[in-house]
């Protein structure tokens, strides 16, 4: 039996002892590729994860990969940090910049997926065939949901229509501004598209409550709430209330359409889904879905992952 005086050394020995090890040893690996992305999720998702708010995920519960150097022409020795979540990419592409709001990056992944091109430069692109991808719902057995392709190839306004090789206009490619009227288009690929006023009366929160100067498309309101909407994050450690929740720019970046009704299978249900594409992100409005969870983020950085890596489909 030790003695208390020796017990006590003995201790203070082990815990001497334990200070000096690795943090490798000591602690979980830092699932986070740099302290910025961590930074930059926890503002959002943490409290979601610690269940402390009830939202959609902005980014995702965790990375989907650790950190990956991928080719990018203007970053400091050809390659820059990048790291996957369910729902984006978060870039450091100059790491000896200020670490301010934009020195973490939100990948152009939808537009990229869309024209089929990856970009590795900021005017250098590699070809790639278009994503072949149900922008949202279930990702098989969905016929009647769009793909990212179909969308890079049949869309016609905006930023896909004239970097797409359609033969049109900028002019021809912007829309106009249709304040105030709910979302109507339609586009099924089973059964074409076209204009559905039924929809209109009977989801009238749609009405656009938005008009994009840039591109010329519109902002379905359901969507222009979300993306103004306010709410808890995490600053410093500390829950503080912001409005907005976030820069919408920053995160979505600009509309490529203006929204489209169309059925996708959700869990092998077919529901009414409103789908509109960001340069960054996609947004989907499914009425059926409890409130708080109508609105969601597509799965895009699963999708563009897949389509760029051949990684599973999960």
């Amino acid at each position: 039996m030790l003695r208390p005086w020796l017990f006590n050394r003995t201790v203070v020995g082990l815990i001497v002892f334990l200070a000096l090890l690795p943090l490798s040893v000591r602690a979980e690996p830092e699932p986070f590729a740099d302290t910025a992305f961590r930074v930059v999720w926890q503002r959002t998702d943490q409290l979601v994860q610690m269940g402390q708010t009830t939202r959609p995920w902005l980014w995702g519960p965790a990375p989907l990969t650790a950190g990956i150097q991928e080719p990018y022409a203007e970053a400091p020795g050809g390659t820059r940090l990048v790291q996957y979540f369910d729902k984006s990419r978060m870039e450091i592409n100059d790491p000896t910049r200020p670490q301010d709001d934009w020195y973490v990056t939100n990948g152009l992944l939808v537009k990229e997926m869309a024209l089929g091109q990856i970009q590795v430069g900021d005017q250098r692109f590699e070809n790639r065939g278009r994503a072949e991808i149900p922008v949202a719902g279930d990702l098989t057995n969905n016929p009647t949901c769009p793909t990212y392709a179909q969308f890079g190839q049949f869309a016609r306004g905006g930023i896909l229509a004239l970097e797409g090789g359609q033969d049109l206009t900028p002019e021809e490619a912007r829309g106009y501004p249709i304040l105030g009227e709910p979302a109507m288009a339609v586009w099924y690929t089973v059964g074409g598209g076209g204009v559905d006023p039924a929809l209109g009366e009977r989801y009238p929160e749609t009405a656009y409550a938005y008009y994009d100067e840039v591109t010329g498309m519109n902002v379905p309101g359901v969507f222009w709430r979300y993306l103004n909407q306010g709410g808890q994050v995490l600053v410093d450690n500390r829950p503080v209330q912001a409005a907005p929740l976030f820069n919408w720019r920053y995160v979505v970046g600009l509309p490529l359409d203006s929204g489209y009704w169309t059925k996708c299978a959700v869990n092998g249900q077919e529901r009414d889904v409103l789908v509109q594409l960001y340069e960054r992100r996609v947004l989907t409005y499914t009425p059926s879905n409890p409130p708080g969870w109508q609105v969601e983020m597509g799965n895009v950085g699963r999708h563009y992952r897949h389509w760029r890596y051949g990684t599973p489909l999960e």
